[in-house]
């Protein structure tokens, strides 16, 4: 027997379409019985837990080093207008944002309260109500949100006539 191109390249061919077809059936039987994906999932759950874990650490850090860079800073404000027979105070204070040294936007202005027929003799008890009061407004900052609070503890009265 002779081997002629015909024959050479028909048994080439056809090697080569069985082994195509060998490779079609392997790969059948491969994802029925779920090789590959058994594979990704068991790769996938043994590194889930770790992977969540140290993006929860990372996410926690993060959280902390951000909340550690704001900032509330409460400024008291009085206000005293003199009227013809008595004297008008109004106590508030200003708040402001401050993240990494820097003021966000422009501080707020918040009012306790407005005492009319206002005597001087009663400033120092209005003064420390009004520093007891911003005492638990800071208090409440840090506990609720997290924040450091400062208190500016100079009182500077603005006097209108």
């Amino acid at each position: 027997m002779e081997l002629t191109p015909e024959i050479i390249i028909s048994f080439c061919s056809g090697l080569l379409i069985s082994s195509f077809i060998f490779i079609l059936y392997l790969k059948k039987i491969a994802s029925e019985r779920g090789a590959f994906t058994k594979e990704k999932d068991l790769f996938f759950e043994t590194n889930k837990l770790k992977s969540e874990k140290y993006f929860q650490l990372g996410r926690e850090a993060g959280i902390k080093e951000e909340r550690n860079k704001l900032q509330v800073r409460i400024i008291p404000y009085f206000e005293k207008e003199d009227g013809f027979f008595s004297s008008t105070l109004f106590v508030g204070y200003f708040e402001e944002v401050i993240y990494n040294g820097f003021s966000i936007g422009e501080p707020s202005y918040r009012s306790l309260k407005i005492y009319e027929k206002f005597k001087q003799e009663n400033f120092d008890k209005i003064t420390s109500i009004t520093f007891d009061t911003i005492e638990k407004i800071a208090t409440s900052y840090i506990s609720k949100f997290g924040l450091s609070a400062s208190i500016d503890r100079n009182i500077d009265i603005l006097e209108k006539k």
